[in-house]
């Protein structure tokens, strides 16, 4: 059985909470989209029992945000009895995550390095960093990040929210 991520951003305008579409296709699309257990891991301690990532504080257990754009209310309800491990975090909190700090310990990093390829035999810590350099991680927060440059938006008024079903 597999699992996978519902994440949508939102911008504060004046105070309400709006979804952020795509300007090419008007659609509001998810952040990340594909199935990453890694990236999950990251996330939000999701399927983590295979790599015991360190719990980067920004990102888990907050819950969905008290206030949510119609849209994105919506489609949560539409997976509010398979949904869990409900999340958000803003984009300054993204860009400020220490990605030299160690995500997986030496010991526990034996499954990480063969599922990337990469010879289990050197076990070592492993950054943030190395953890997402596959993921769709820094994309995602790119072009977030320029969406916001380009509307003049504080880091701090566009956020991601997000949600996982099995």
């Amino acid at each position: 059985m597999g699992c996978d991520i519902h994440s949508y951003a939102e911008a504060n305008y004046d105070g309400r909470w709006i979804q952020v579409r795509n300007p090419d296709s008007g659609a509001g699309e998810r952040i990340f989209s594909r199935r990453d257990y890694i990236l999950f891991s990251f996330l939000n301690d999701v399927r983590n029992a295979k790599y015991f990532v360190r719990e980067p504080s920004f990102a888990w257990g907050h819950g969905l945000p008290t206030y949510l754009s119609s849209g994105i209310a919506r489609r949560y309800r539409k997976y509010e009895l398979d949904a869990h491990s409900e999340t958000h975090f803003t984009l300054e909190q993204a860009l400020n995550v220490d990605l030299m700090e160690n995500a997986i310990k030496e010991e526990y990093s034996k499954e990480f390095l063969l599922d990337t390829g990469q010879d289990e035999n050197t076990l070592r810590d492993i950054t943030y960093a190395e953890l997402l350099e596959g993921t769709v991680w820094f994309e995602a927060i790119g072009k977030l990040k320029q969406f916001a440059d380009d509307r003049n938006i504080k880091y701090s008024d566009v956020r991601i929210v997000m949600w996982f079903d099995n």
